[in-house]
């Protein structure tokens, strides 16, 4: 016996592609956190991949999740002879095609409303 464990070559790139998630933590203020969050994804400067990220979550398994529940959703209010109510928040992308779309009139976009003052030791 070597001691050795028969590695699939042919998965090579995979095994080498390997992201690891850390433990995320409890935001203090998340309040502060999504709005910032928000902010950061308007101006490119965050990924919902960072995001998700941060609080130990992956991305890829988060949207799959929210598929899963808005199918369920969209099932159980067919099955029940309910019409889908189209007032939810939207948690699946509304743009999921290859091309993006412009928003529309009832889209909701997210804009910073408050300046906050800088202060400067200037006199």
């Amino acid at each position: 016996m070597t001691g050795l464990i028969p590695f699939p070559y042919e998965k090579y790139e995979k095994f080498c592609d390997a992201k690891w998630n850390c433990r995320g933590w409890e935001s203090i203020d998340p309040n502060k956190d999504a709005n910032a969050n928000s902010l950061n994804l308007l101006l490119g400067t965050k990924t919902r991949t960072e995001i998700c990220a941060e609080s130990g979550k992956d991305y890829s398994e988060v949207l799959h999740e929210q598929v899963r529940e808005e199918t369920l959703r969209q099932e159980l209010y067919k099955a029940a002879g309910l019409e889908v109510p189209v007032n939810q928040p939207q948690l699946v992308p509304l743009y999921v095609a290859e091309e993006m779309s412009e928003p529309e009139e009832d889209d909701v976009v997210v804009k910073p409303t408050k300046k906050t003052p800088v202060k400067s030791n200037h006199k």
